[in-house]
């Protein structure tokens, strides 16, 4: 590696740096707009309704046991 070169891998280290601050920021962004809230809320939505369904499928499973017994 040459000097020239050793500059120019040594320079580059802050811009990455100043990419990923650039990069965070805009996500900070999104994160307050209503969409990624609305999105955020469908998610829970559906997660909460995957809960729900795993929860009665346990207790139907339960009462079949029940009832071989």
């Amino acid at each position: 590696m040459t000097g020239h070169m050793m500059a120019k891998a040594t320079k580059s280290k802050p811009i990455i740096d100043k990419h990923t601050d650039l990069m965070d920021e805009p996500r900070e962004k999104a994160a307050k707009l209503p969409l990624a809230k609305d999105m955020k809320n469908k998610m829970v939505g559906h997660f909460e309704q995957y809960m729900k369904k795993t929860q009665e499928e346990k207790e139907a499973a339960k009462a079949a046991k029940e009832i071989a017994k």
